[in-house]
């Protein structure tokens, strides 16, 4: 499965960590994050352990994915992230956010299941992209698709959230990569919720 930590994103030690060396928007475990919208305003809300109601039983799957890129020899940029649940692509029906992006770059190319547009964050590592689904969904596998030149080593973290956005970590591609690279990871075991 290639999960690092596990799938109890309502364990109350995930997302408490942090890694002081990023800025504290694109910190990878950070409960709370400013990144830019698709629709190019801010989202400054913040779920924090007394917001989520844990009377009710967690709901299957993961909300929320984000790609935090730490290292690449070019700005960091995607040409399309498809999340399949049941065989479609849900990520067309979230709302992507990033930490950054280029006028003509923006994050709700991300996810518009056109691989003719890209999205920019204009600049080198680090940057992070997120999608909220909107609900918890069976995730079956994570497609992203490189827009990277020249051809160099990148390395892409990739984290899921419940409704509760505290990420967890369940993969990173450490390798050579170039524009055109489709980098994937499969759930293999179908675990059906987080």
């Amino acid at each position: 499965l290639g999960n690092e930590s596990g799938w109890d994103l309502n364990s109350e030690d995930v997302g408490q960590g942090s890694d002081s060396s990023l800025p504290a928007n694109l910190n990878a475990d950070a409960d709370d994050d400013t990144e830019t919208s698709n629709q190019g305003t801010s989202d400054t809300s913040t779920a924090t352990q007394n917001d989520v109601d844990r009377s009710q039983p967690p709901q299957p799957g993961p909300r929320y994915l984000r790609v935090l890129t730490t290292e690449s020899p070019s700005w960091v940029a995607w040409r399309e992230v498809r999340i399949l649940s049941d065989g479609r692509n849900v990520a067309t029906m979230g709302v992507a956010t990033a930490s950054s992006q280029t006028d003509d770059g923006p994050a709700r190319y991300l996810n518009d299941d056109d691989l003719d547009t890209t999205w920019n964050s204009g600049d080198f590592p680090p940057a992070s992209v997120t999608i909220d689904l909107g609900r918890p969904y069976i995730i079956e596998e994570i497609r992203l698709l490189v827009a990277q030149n020249p051809i160099g080593p990148t390395v892409h973290r990739l984290r899921i959230a419940g409704d509760d956005r505290r990420f967890a970590p369940i993969h990173t591609w450490r390798q050579e990569t170039e524009n055109g690279t489709w980098l994937t990871w499969e759930n293999e075991e179908q675990v059906d919720r987080p």
